[in-house]
């Protein structure tokens, strides 16, 4: 099945919500604002979403942003800068 995650990306924790192909909400929460914590939070619930949607105050951030797509092996990162 296919899960699709957004990220809302501040300086010190990133909240995370995770919905499936129907908008269902699979798992939400929340991890410190670093590429191996995002990832670890994946890794702990086994989930691996098919896309990532992430809104960041700045674009240092989005940097982050793409580390964690790279850390995830994601298909595709799209960022609110993107649509």
């Amino acid at each position: 099945m296919e899960h699709y995650a957004g990220l809302d990306v501040s300086l010190k924790e990133i909240s995370i919500c995770v919905v499936d192909h129907d908008g269902k909400t699979v798992a939400r929460g929340t991890c410190p604002a670093d590429p191996e914590g995002v990832a670890g939070w994946f890794r702990n619930r086994s989930l691996t979403p098919h896309r990532i949607v992430s809104a960041a105050p700045s674009p240092s951030l989005f940097e982050a942003a793409d580390c964690l797509r790279c850390a995830l092996h994601s298909r595709r990162c799209l960022m609110d800068r993107d649509v």
